[in-house]
């Protein structure tokens, strides 16, 4: 193998994962569009969550994160109950129920 091949070798190999997430993706749209939203919504809400505890950290905004989060597992508790994925559902139901501790102490 040359150098070349070698390098598109590699290439591919690094990219494989990113081809699996498209057709997972395509997968679940066909299979349920309301599972896939609450999916993408879930992933999207946490990571704007968690972009802004580490952007506005030693201060952050607590309510808006507290919101974002619970929203997250909300729509993982929902989508891991359609998946029937059970450790998972229990663990999304604990970060609803720390997430909304949380914004009870933040309004309280």
């Amino acid at each position: 193998m040359n150098t070349i091949e070698t390098a598109r070798s590699a290439v591919r190999l690094y990219f494989a994962p990113l081809k699996q997430i498209g057709v997972f993706w395509k997968e679940t749209w066909i299979q349920s569009k309301a599972l896939f939203i609450a999916e993408m919504v879930g992933t999207l809400t946490g990571m704007a969550g968690a972009s802004m505890l580490g952007f506005q950290s030693p201060t952050p905004d607590l309510l808006t994160i507290f919101t974002l989060y619970t929203v997250s597992a909300a729509c993982f508790v929902y989508s891991n109950y359609i998946r029937h994925s059970a450790w998972l559902i229990i663990l999304m139901f604990f970060y609803v129920t720390m997430n909304f501790v949380g914004l009870v102490k933040v309004l309280g």
